[in-house]
């Protein structure tokens, strides 16, 4: 199924749908918005395992920096480790103007916020951004 990096990215992308179109408890829709930034976080190995530029990790996340907070986030539900992505300093809010990640959020619904680098981020904001970089670079 996972054969092509741009297809777990347009996976990621389609577990957001999900959660868009989903009316549900906040528990389910933020194991649904981690669920696809674990995808995006993915998407890294598939890369480097086909061979694709950037070929480094480094570079891919100078290329990609909304993939290194998802990486930070991943690993910091997957593995417990607040000190790099917090995730009990998490939130359940609307976006608002004043967020980094305004431009990249669906507006008009409840989305999970989580603490990386003394900053709140939305998940979905960061995985929409970083997929859609991701997808439309050749």
């Amino acid at each position: 199924m996972f054969n092509d990096p741009k297809v777990l990215a347009h996976s990621a992308l389609e577990l957001l749908e999900l959660a868009k179109r989903n009316d549900t408890t906040s528990t389910l829709l933020a194991a649904i918005e981690l669920g696809s930034a674990t995808l995006a976080n993915h998407v890294w190995d598939w890369h480097e395992k086909r061979g694709n530029h950037p070929r480094s990790k480094e570079q891919f996340k100078e290329a990609y920096p909304e993939w290194d907070l998802l990486r930070q986030i991943s690993n910091g539900v997957k593995h417990a480790k607040p000190i790099i992505a917090d995730p009990s300093g998490t939130s359940w809010r609307e976006v608002e103007w004043e967020d980094d990640d305004y431009w990249n959020s669906d507006r008009g619904r409840p989305m999970m916020f989580i603490e990386v680098e003394g900053k709140k981020r939305s998940v979905s904001a960061l995985v929409w951004a970083f997929t859609h970089r991701y997808i439309t670079t050749p």
